[in-house]
């Protein structure tokens, strides 16, 4: 098992605990990391998984969870990057690790959708704690008030960030390292990556007894289900 040196895992849930768990224990059995770190309001959903445990509020929004991962994470971070990786994310084909990815403070999925700075997903990332912490300590000049850390981070503040020293990896290491998802006129991939994210692409990732399990939770989550017209379209492709 390929050991990641001077990375920690990380994840932030609180609504949707038994799918996180999940994540949380197919990367682990994918890949060991320096450190593992879990930010939730209920840890005892997480019974039995070995990492660093920080009790926190119920944060029911996106924008609760983009809050936490820039002004809450870099606190409790003593690594050089962190893995951050949501519910319906995770390592695809550990294989596909390259040592190459920790040259860069940012390196995600692709938005094959946007025609300039597309290395933008946070789904599953890779994150320079530097970046991390110069964002905590400069939050006047750097706030988080949207609920897509994507586009705030990799695409607003991105090029005021490359003017202070932070690099985003090339398009092509990007692709490696992750897969969220591709524009209607172009074919899925035939490559695997080292990760991926989104609903959508669990037929890719899993079969059999995974998925289904992971659709039952889907279904009987209060809090997805409330996202009916958001998740419709995915639940079917992806079930």
């Amino acid at each position: 098992m390929i050991k990641l040196h001077d990375v920690t895992f990380v994840m932030v849930e609180t609504v949707c605990h038994d799918l996180a768990r999940l994540a949380m224990e197919d990367c682990k059995s994918k890949i060991e990391f320096e450190d593992v770190l879990l930010l939730t309001d209920k840890p005892e959903h997480f019974d039995g998984i070995s990492a660093r445990v920080v009790t926190v509020p119920n944060w029911p929004t996106k924008l609760d969870w983009c809050r936490a991962i820039w002004f809450e994470v870099p606190k409790h971070i003593h690594t050089s990057h962190m893995l951050l990786c949501q519910w319906d994310a995770g390592i695809w084909n550990p294989d596909d690790w390259t040592n190459e990815f920790m040259k860069y403070d940012f390196i995600g999925a692709l938005w094959e959708w946007q025609s300039f700075n597309r290395v933008c997903n946070t789904g599953f990332c890779l994150k320079s704690s530097r970046l991390a912490r110069y964002i905590y300590y400069h939050r006047d000049k750097y706030p988080c008030y949207a609920d897509t850390e994507d586009g705030l981070l990799c695409r607003k503040y991105r090029p005021d960030l490359e003017k202070e020293g932070f690099t985003w990896s090339p398009e092509k290491l990007a692709h490696k390292f992750s897969f969220e998802g591709y524009g209607p006129a172009q074919r899925p991939p035939l490559e695997s990556h080292f990760g991926f994210h989104g609903l959508y692409n669990f037929k890719r990732v899993f079969e059999g007894g995974q998925l289904e399990t992971r659709a039952k939770l889907i279904s009987e989550n209060v809090y997805l289900r409330e996202k009916v017209q958001l998740l419709a379209s995915d639940m079917e492709r992806a079930i």
